[in-house]
């Protein structure tokens, strides 16, 4: 992954502007229980059906098209 690199190698700038870049992505894989919109996630990218096992949520539709927009 470049982000570990850049930080291997001490560029740290580099690091920070891929950490810049990813942080609404984060934010927003983090904004419900965990897994649903990882799981959401996988399923855009057709790895996964989206399944949950009880006691397990959906994640929401407004997060769902969140994600879309950052086109994971």
């Amino acid at each position: 992954m470049k982000i570990l690199r850049f930080i291997q190698d001490g560029n740290l700038a580099a690091a920070r502007i891929i950490d810049l870049q990813l942080r609404p992505l984060i934010l927003l894989l983090f904004s419900e229980p965990n897994p649903a919109l990882i799981k959401a996630a996988f399923t855009m990218h057709e790895f996964i059906h989206d399944e949950l096992r009880l006691s397990m949520t959906p994640a929401s539709p407004d997060r769902k098209s969140q994600l879309r927009i950052l086109a994971i």
